[in-house]
């Protein structure tokens, strides 16, 4: 596994396949287990328990977007829009129901969404 990297475990809630990942997740401080991301076990006859993928990551606790998304920006000749006012920004949403702080303050790139987000008829509920 590499320095930052992910592992996705087939057949997490079994018992062994869940406590060899408490055990390497306990072992070494760069592994964080991520939980389960298909969180519905299966019993199969009368001692195991089968299903669950569950995923596990190296690298920090936290992980800094910046430099993933860097380079998506880089294309575009623009810094990453990393306002604290877009936290809670999403374009369907803030079109058809309700505008965020960042919208409501007119700072929204609203022309780099597709157009068909913009149209709430698109978005039938």
């Amino acid at each position: 596994m590499t320095a930052q990297g992910y592992v996705l475990f087939h057949d997490a809630f079994h018992f062994g396949v869940s406590e060899a990942i408490r055990h390497a997740v306990e072992a070494d401080a760069t592994l964080h287990d991520c939980g389960y991301v298909c969180a519905r076990p299966r019993r199969v006859g009368d001692l195991l328990t089968h299903a669950g993928l569950r995923m596990v990551r190296r690298g920090p606790p936290a992980v800094d977007i910046a430099p993933l998304v860097a380079g998506v920006w880089a294309e575009v000749g623009r810094a990453p829009p990393h306002d604290p006012d877009l936290c809670n920004h999403d374009i369907w949403y803030c079109t058809a129901v309700e505008p965020c702080t960042h919208c409501k303050q007119g700072k929204a790139f609203v022309r780099d969404a597709p157009q068909a987000i913009h149209r709430p008829e698109a978005h039938p509920n």
